[in-house]
Parts: C-alpha cells; structure tokens; sequence
C-alpha cells in the first residue's frame, strides 16, 4: 500500500512538467479530459471526488507538507474548483487539474 501511495505522490509531483501525452500510467477518473468531466451532470461528478480524495489522502500521506493540503475547504468547495478549473482547461487530463489543485493549495492559494 506504500508503495503505491508512493507511487502516486510521485506521479503528481512530475506530472507538471509533463505534456498531456505522456501520462498513459494514470488509471481512472484521472486519466480522463476535464472536457469530459466537465459535461458530467453533478450527479455524475461523484467518482471524480471519490478519486480525487484517493489522489490527496496519498498526496497528505506521502508529501510531507501538511496534514491536510485540503485545509478547511470541504468537497463541494473542491469540486465547484475543479469545475472552474476543467471550465477554462478542457483539453487537459483530469489528473492535471488534480495536481493544479494541491499545487495551488500547498502554496498558500485557494
């Protein structure tokens, strides 16, 4: 379980410097385009939050940084910006937008 949480974190930590192309070794919701989540009914929009809470526990567990990259902020708050994000990112992976969203908040952003 380690090893895969290590895995993960390390994933995230070098997908932004990666072009879209090359991240073939994301499985699920993440390897998804934000086009597609974005088209999603909020109803639909569940399993993309239950990947993304599995993507920030291994990036809490495995980061170093904070107990908690998600702070105070609560999954709607997450979602609606995914939903801003994937909006003005179409073309871009789901994983990318994941990644914007706990580089933004270990840098202080929101």
């Amino acid at each position: 379980m380690k090893l895969l949480l290590a895995a993960l974190t390390a994933l995230g930590i070098s997908l932004s410097s990666l072009p879209s192309q090359a991240l073939g070794n994301v499985v699920g919701e993440g390897a998804t385009t934000c086009e597609h989540y974005a088209s999603r009914p909020l109803d639909k929009k569940n399993k993309y939050i239950i990947w993304t809470q599995g993507y920030i526990t291994a990036f809490n567990n495995l980061s170093g940084k904070t107990p908690n990259v998600v702070g105070s902020h609560d999954y709607n708050w997450v979602r609606l910006w995914l939903d801003e994000y994937c909006g003005k990112n179409a073309g871009k992976y789901f994983v990318e937008a994941v990644v914007a969203l706990t580089d933004t908040l270990s840098a202080g952003g929101h």
